[in-house]
């Protein structure tokens, strides 16, 4: 009797169920920042505050082992903003982090606080952030400051 094979299991892989990208447009942060955590504290508060407008706080995902965050707060406007990491660059002591804020302006009286938190790879260097220009300005280097929460 000949030998036949089972069916083949088909596997397709998946986009990462794990986020690794939240973003929004009322955070109640008030003003612009740019931020780094390293650890699951951090991590926590940078989470807090970019969802501080809801209630309850959805609980901050775990921080993975091999990654760290950043959050860029743009603060207080009345126009749609849409922030967009861009690119990471490593450099020899330190880490740019590259992004862009793309803005409409929008017929409303609403206040709104966009929000950007993503992880990247850690590294133990120092992060800079420099805002890509929407024009022909020249880019702006940023330093990361302490939360004000």
């Amino acid at each position: 009797m000949a030998k036949t094979n089972p069916p083949r299991r088909v596997i397709y892989k998946l986009r990462s169920a794990f986020p690794t990208e939240w973003r929004g447009e009322h955070s109640g942060v008030e003003h612009a920042g740019q931020f780094v955590a390293r650890d699951q504290a951090e991590w926590k508060q940078l989470w807090d505050a970019a969802h501080s407008n809801m209630y309850p706080i959805p609980k901050a995902p775990k921080l993975p082992r091999d990654k760290m965050a950043v959050a860029i707060f743009h603060g207080q406007t009345n126009d749609s903003v849409t922030l967009c990491i861009s690119n990471v660059q490593a450099e020899p002591r330190k880490t740019v982090v590259e992004f862009e804020a793309d803005t409409r302006a929008v017929l409303s009286t609403a206040q709104r606080e966009p929000f950007l938190l993503k992880y990247i790879d850690r590294t133990p260097h120092k992060v800079e952030f420099r805002q890509r220009p929407a024009s022909s300005r020249p880019a702006q280097s940023i330093a990361p400051r302490n939360p004000p929460f």
